[in-house]
């Protein structure tokens, strides 16, 4: 009986785990259909799914990346899809939300930067690159009913002086509050953001150039 018990038990672990992963198997599989659709040539670099504007359903977002045939490196974007009709709908398309080769010397060159994960209906995107200062960049995007878009509602980026001559450098923003904090080792600064400093939309967003830029002169105004 109770060998017969521990099968059972075992059969029905067993069940159990594989009917948890049955979802994350058909939502891999609709989402590699779908980018084949809206986006042929590209692939699927980084992905993440999860419940992204709170109909229970399951949305995902991916960094998509394109080989060329002619240029060293590829191009890369980042897709948003929403769940609509039992399957997934493009939503938004960010060419300029990741880069090709742009981490610095600690990424790789032929590949895009960031990875990805959805948690309690955000999406976030960490960058991470450089040199000789290592940074981690981790930006949070929210769906916007109102709008209908995804909106940057915070940050944290820090930064490694990997040799260790200087202090670790963070810099955190909530966009929702318009407030910021930035920290140098045990120096610390709270400051307010102007109102031309608001979150972006990830429809529009740059991070190579113009958000690096928006992001170094932000700092700049809270030097603690």
């Amino acid at each position: 009986m109770n060998f017969r018990r521990r099968v059972a038990q075992r059969i029905y672990f067993a069940f159990i785990l594989i009917a948890a992963a049955l979802p994350a198997r058909a939502a891999k599989t609709g989402l590699i259909n779908a980018v084949a659709v809206d986006f042929p040539g590209y692939e699927i670099y980084e992905e993440a799914t999860g419940d992204l504007n709170g109909d229970a359903k399951p949305d995902a977002a991916a960094i998509l990346l394109k080989i060329s045939t002619t240029e060293v490196q590829g191009t890369a974007l980042i897709a948003v899809y929403l769940s609509k009709g039992g399957a997934f709908k493009l939503h938004t398309k960010a060419e300029k939300a990741t880069c090709v080769g742009c981490g610095g010397a600690k990424s790789p060159w032929d590949a895009p930067i960031g990875t990805m994960t959805i948690d309690k209906g955000v999406l976030k995107v960490v960058y991470e690159g450089g040199s000789r200062e290592m940074f981690e960049d981790a930006l949070k995007w929210r769906y916007e009913w109102a709008r209908d878009r995804f909106m940057l509602i915070g940050e944290t980026i820090k930064i490694t002086d990997t040799i260790g001559e200087e202090a670790d450098d963070v810099t955190d923003v909530n966009f929702l509050t318009m407030k910021m904090t930035r920290r140098v080792g045990s120096r610390k600064k709270a400051c307010t953001l102007a109102p031309e400093q608001k979150g972006a939309d990830l429809g529009a967003f740059d991070y190579e150039d113009a958000h690096r830029n928006a992001l170094e002169e932000l700092s700049a105004t809270c030097e603690p």
